[in-house]
């Protein structure tokens, strides 16, 4: 397996992943042993890039100011207990979702 990766986990993990999905290949008895070196040969030449996440002050900054608007928001609802209003509900699901999107880092092309 080709890993193109700079974290040392990453390749450690996916070294390790790889070996057991050999290991599995090999005890399945269905299997042929043409059909488990080809299923052993694709692993072997299957190249993996992962999408590393800038670490960059921008992002950082723009991921804590969403953070705190959702953390405004639901001390916000906490502090009106009794019936929270729909602009504080649409601001925490927006917030949340903002967050998650720059969260999740975008797939590069070719992949």
């Amino acid at each position: 397996m080709h890993i193109n990766s700079k974290s040392k986990l990453v390749t450690a993990s996916l070294n390790q992943a790889s070996k057991a999905i050999k290991q599995s290949v090999d005890s399945i008895p269905d299997l042929s042993a043409e059909q488990k070196k080809a299923v052993q040969k694709a692993i072997d030449d299957t190249t993996v890039v992962t999408a590393e996440v800038p670490n960059t002050f921008v992002y950082k900054l723009a991921i804590g100011s969403i953070a705190a608007v959702a953390v405004m928001t639901v001390l916000g609802g906490i502090y009106l207990a009794e019936q929270t209003p729909n602009f504080l509900q649409t601001t925490l699901a927006t917030a949340i979702g903002a967050l998650a999107g720059m969260v999740v880092p975008t797939p590069k092309a070719g992949l």
